[in-house]
């Protein structure tokens, strides 16, 4: 069995996929605390950031038969942030905010990072300070993986 990626494997092919698919953007990186960093609101036009978001087993994973016992099948998630701030307001922010999601959705959703197949996961408007200027949405990314268990 080859060896898996690790999370930031995948995660940095993720950014490789958005900087080709968005050779403009200026602001487009890892963000490891998500909208914990300091960093995630220092929006200057538009920028995308993503992180990893969590792994849980898929459910019946533990009963999988066609997987020898030290293996277990595993779903990682992959946040991106597309966040814009536009000088006339929040209207006109929303709107480079959403084709942000479009662009990115149409870049990552099917794509395979590492070999690992992405699905589209829910997005949705981010709650952020009032007063910041940026509006934002979060889209999740899933993929499946196959992961060694500790015994």
């Amino acid at each position: 069995m080859p060896a898996r990626p690790a999370r930031t494997d995948v995660e940095d092919a993720i950014l490789d996929l958005l900087r080709a698919g968005l050779p403009a953007l200026k602001q487009l990186g890892s963000l490891p605390l998500g909208l914990h960093d300091r960093a995630a609101l220092d929006v200057r036009d538009s920028a995308v950031w993503v992180y990893y978001a969590g792994g849980e087993p898929l459910d019946g994973a533990g009963d999988n038969e066609s997987l020898s016992g030290h293996l277990q099948q595993e779903q990682w998630t992959f946040a991106v942030l597309c966040l814009a701030k536009r000088y006339r307001g929040a209207r006109d922010g929303a709107g480079a905010a959403c084709e942000l999601l479009e662009a990115v959705v149409g870049i990552l959703a099917g794509a395979s990072p590492c070999d690992l197949p992405l699905s589209k996961g829910p997005d949705r408007l981010l709650p952020l300070p009032e007063g910041c200027g940026v509006v934002g949405y979060e889209i999740l990314f899933t993929c499946d993986t196959i992961m060694q268990r500790l015994e």
